[in-house]
């Protein structure tokens, strides 16, 4: 792949614009898949929060990749069976009486018309079409996990077709290396999710100020997100003022955040089904203090060490090995008695406990995307080369206890993580969240010059425009 081209902000329909593509690839799933086999992939599944409430619903990602359907209750089945592909699904049928409380249903009939299926059938069809279908196949693939009530009718299907559970393969990872390599359609539609990110966490960085509560920003950055037109955000935003920056996943709550804190916020969103995923560490009061500020350059020079080498050709060991030795070098400066590996320890404080994760992960669909980060070739693992196309998130960060010992008591409590969303292309990285601000002179000048906007008003109120132009 090459000469990509980011095609700018993706509008309209998601399923309009990628329809030719959506049939590239299911055909490029089916001409990998050995004959005679069988590959399932089930809708995500409704999940009840409370009587006849469900948490808002969120495709599974291979469907969604396949097809571009949102409703529940379907199934796609790819087969290769005597030479023959096919693609298969299973959908609720029409029902005016479901379809007055919860929207129209596509059917059958509308899923060969619409989504370009070969045959369709009501999802009550399911264990009779593909009895037929397994009686001519020797190796059956099945997403794992997706919906519980689906896999066990499959299975009990295979059963009676004679094919046994231990032949039953994982499908999720049909897709794995296909879906690593995006199409200038993808960056463009991840460009627009990494946009409108950026202007989130810009308009957090905006309105924070001491007194304002986790939840607050929390509010805020997905308000940007919904008027901007991401369907939703892509993962639990993280907003986590002082030390609760030192729990990786700390969910927003109702802390307030402190004059002469740091928060943290972790935060993307989802649009045409891409996610962006970013992460900023801003002083609540618009300045850095001299140990926070040690800290915060410490982890942006490793991450931008890091993004220069997003290269063809270059491995994830490398960032990790790259992000490892510019934090160990950089905290033996700052004073701290730290080696990287806990065999040679002898109690002091390691690598591990100040950065227990790598440097990233992949990003697409799935905000840690599929696919392997090593290959095997001549039945020898090794690590995956980067390649044109694939997208990954770089996000060094550091996590200093309050209570270890072992840290310099002046920089115990403090959390930084900093993370962009990088494609790699032939020409070198592109960071597709660039314009979320990140350069600490750059946090402090746009801190400061809403805080005059803010005293000039008279109240913290929104004072950054919401709305792109996309």
């Amino acid at each position: 792949m090459q000469n990509i081209v980011i095609t700018g902000p993706q509008r309209g329909p998601y399923l309009t614009r990628l329809a030719g593509e959506l049939a590239v690839r299911r055909t490029q799933l089916l001409d990998s898949l050995p004959d005679n086999s069988v590959v399932v992939y089930p809708a995500a599944a409704l999940k009840l929060r409370n009587g006849d409430c469900h948490y808002t619903y969120r495709q599974s990602s291979e469907v969604l990749y396949l097809t571009g359907f949102s409703e529940p209750g379907a199934v796609v089945v790819m087969s290769k069976l005597a030479g023959v592909k096919a693609f298969t699904m299973f959908v609720q049928p029409r029902d005016p009486a479901q379809e007055v409380w919860h929207g129209a249903r596509l059917g059958p009939d509308g899923a060969v018309s619409s989504l370009g299926a070969d045959t369709a059938y009501s999802t009550k069809s399911l264990s009779t079409v593909l009895k037929g279908m397994l009686q001519k196949a020797g190796q059956l693939y099945l997403t794992k996990g997706v919906d519980s009530i689906v896999e066990a009718r499959v299975r009990e299907v295979a059963m009676q077709t004679g094919i046994s559970p231990y032949r039953v393969r994982q499908a999720s990872a049909l897709m794995g290396d296909q879906r690593l390599i995006k199409s200038p359609l993808e960056i463009g539609l991840m460009q627009t999710s990494a946009t409108i990110g950026a202007h989130a966490h810009n308009a957090a960085l905006m309105q924070c100020h001491p007194g304002i509560s986790e939840s607050e920003l929390k509010a805020y950055i997905e308000h940007v997100f919904a008027v901007n037109g991401a369907s939703a955000p892509a993962y639990d935003s993280i907003v986590a003022a002082g030390s609760n920056g030192l729990t990786l996943h700390y969910p927003a709550g109702e802390a307030i955040c402190q004059d002469g804190e740091m928060v943290l916020i972790d935060a993307g969103c989802e649009y045409g089904g891409y996610a962006s995923d970013i992460t900023r560490t801003l002083p609540v009061n618009g300045k850095f203090s001299a140990h926070q500020l040690d800290i915060y350059k410490l982890v942006l020079d490793a991450q931008m060490q890091c993004i220069n080498a997003v290269r063809v050709g270059a491995t994830w060991t490398e960032l990790n090995d790259l992000a490892d030795l510019t934090i160990l070098q950089g905290l033996e400066r700052l004073g701290f008695d730290i080696v990287k590996s806990k065999s040679k320890s002898k109690g002091r404080l390691t690598l591990d406990d100040v950065y227990p994760h790598g440097v990233g992960h992949w990003l697409g669909i799935d905000v840690h995307d599929v696919g392997d980060k090593t290959v095997v070739v001549d039945k020898v693992s090794q690590p995956r080369r980067f390649k044109p196309g694939m997208v990954l998130t770089v996000e060094p960060g550091l996590y200093l206890s309050t209570s270890d010992i072992r840290i310099p008591e002046r920089y115990r409590g403090i959390a930084v993580r900093i993370e962009d969303d990088v494609l790699v292309t032939d020409d070198g990285p592109v960071v597709l969240t660039a314009n979320a601000f990140k350069k600490p002179e750059d946090i402090e000048q746009m801190m400061a010059s809403a805080k005059l906007s803010h005293r000039e008003s008279g109240s913290f109120t929104p004072v950054v425009t919401a709305k792109l132009s996309l």
